[in-house]
């Protein structure tokens, strides 16, 4: 018999239910930010950059949501990404140094903490209605994303702490897309260096990185090959 109830479910109770456990549409979704994301940089766009900014913060969000799926993480996260819209709409004025501050420690910790929870549920949870794979990329992406945040702070801390190639350079000032691109060539190990770290704490996460990019593959690679078999055996996590 089916109860009443079910027929009163609102229309975003329904959308959760419906993406609940579902890192297919998120990692479609930052990719296609990433393919997107230059255009909003580029000298000849006259559109505003709040759009990609904003969704920038929604998209994790939304990935907490529907793959954590706690209220107090999800409420948590509105508020760091309120908090980060606002005062990077107050940044341009002479408020002094404790804005920034603000808005450089709200950035790192929203984006952290969604690729925290993001990632450590995809490696412990289950019931994934898609291929965990989805969400292994997914957390690689946005570990990516969440490094290119930080190199961001150090860069307005220090706006020498990274050396551009003549040969690419294309602003005075290094824009945020630059520094995801960088941030992803480190994760990846690629080692193009045409961006360059000249700032010692720049090269101390640019290490941090790497490390971490080399080892998210060797541990997700080992998950996907080790899960199937600790589920088969009671999840007791033995290899015998």
């Amino acid at each position: 018999m089916v109860s009443s109830n079910s027929h009163h479910v609102g229309p975003f109770r329904m959308f959760q239910q419906l993406m609940q456990g579902r890192s297919f549409p998120l990692m479609v979704s930052l990719v296609v930010l990433l393919l997107f994301y230059p255009l909003f940089e580029s000298p000849t766009n006259t559109l505003p950059d709040w759009p990609a900014r904003v969704l920038f913060s929604l998209v994790p969000i939304a990935g907490v949501l529907v793959l954590h799926g706690q209220r107090w993480s999800f409420i948590s996260l509105v508020v760091l990404g309120v908090l980060v819209l606002i005062l990077d709409s107050v940044s341009h004025m002479e408020i002094g140094g404790l804005v920034f501050w603000l808005r450089a420690l709200a950035a790192v910790a929203m984006y952290g903490f969604c690729t925290t929870l993001i990632v450590r549920s995809v490696f412990i949870r289950e019931d994934l209605k898609d291929h965990p794979v989805y969400g292994g990329i997914t957390g690689y992406m946005l570990i990516g994303v969440t490094f290119a945040i930080i190199y961001t702070v150090i860069y307005e801390i220090d706006p020498h702490a990274f050396h551009v190639d003549e040969a690419v350079r294309q602003h005075d000032l290094l824009p945020f897309g630059d520094l995801l691109y960088y941030s992803f060539i480190c994760l990846t190990t690629l080692g193009i260096g045409d961006i360059t770290p000249l700032n010692p704490f720049a090269r101390s996460v640019t290490v941090v990185e790497t490390v971490i990019g080399v080892m998210y593959v060797a541990i997700m690679i080992a998950q996907l090959i080790l899960a199937p078999g600790v589920r088969k055996h009671g999840g007791s996590g033995v290899v015998g």
